[in-house]
C-alpha cells in the first residue's frame, strides 16, 4: 500500500521517512495532487507557524485537496491543527475537517516543551486538556467531536 507523506514546505519531512523505514515502509514525499489522491495513506505533517504553513498549501492547491481525501490521514502537530476550522496562531482559518478551533494555552508553561518526561495514568475528562509539546492545543472538543462522527470521519486520525 502507497504512503505518501504531504509536502507542502512546512514539516520535519526527513525524521517521518526515517521512522517510516524503520518499520519497512516506503513513505513517498510528494506534494502532486493525482499522487496524494491515489495514495492508500497519507500522513499530513506540519511544524512551524500556521497562517505561513496555510498560505503554503493554497499556493500549492492542496488546501481543496486534503479535505475530500477518502483514505485514511494522519495530522501530526500543525498539520492538525491545520485540519480544524481555526487556529489562534496567527489567527488562522483551518480546512474545516474538524468543527473545533485550536485554542492557546491558558497558563504559563513552558512552551514549545521539547524532551522526554514522566507520564502518569490519569483519568481525563472532557474538560480538561492534553497538554504535550505544542505551544497550541486542541481541547478535549476534538475528541469529543470525533467520537460523536467517528462513522462520517473514520478515515481521520491525529496525533500531538
Amino acid at each position: 500500500m502507497k504512503v505518501v507523506l504531504v509536502n507542502y514546505g512546512a514539516g520535519n519531512i526527513k525524521s517521518l521517512q526515517f521512522a517510516l523505514e524503520r518499520l519497512g515502509v516506503d513513505g513517498i514525499l510528494s506534494s502532486d495532487v493525482t499522487e496524494i489522491q491515489d495514495a492508500g495513506k497519507v500522513i499530513f505533517p506540519g511544524v512551524g507557524e500556521a497562517s505561513s504553513a496555510m498560505m503554503k498549501l493554497k499556493e500549492s492547491g492542496l488546501d481543496l485537496v486534503i479535505p475530500k481525501l477518502k483514505q485514511p490521514v494522519l495530522g501530526i502537530c500543525l498539520g492538525m491543527q491545520l485540519m480544524c476550522t481555526h487556529t489562534e496562531e496567527g489567527n488562522t482559518p483551518g480546512l474545516g475537517i474538524f468543527d473545533v478551533a485550536v485554542k492557546r494555552f491558558d497558563n504559563d508553561l513552558k512552551v514549545p516543551q521539547m524532551g522526554w518526561n514522566t507520564l502518569e495514568k490519569t483519568v481525563v475528562t472532557f474538560v480538561q486538556y492534553l497538554e504535550f509539546r505544542n505551544l497550541y492545543v486542541l481541547c478535549a472538543q476534538l475528541l469529543r467531536w470525533t467520537l460523536q462522527r467517528n462513522h462520517s470521519a473514520d478515515n481521520l486520525w491525529n496525533t500531538i
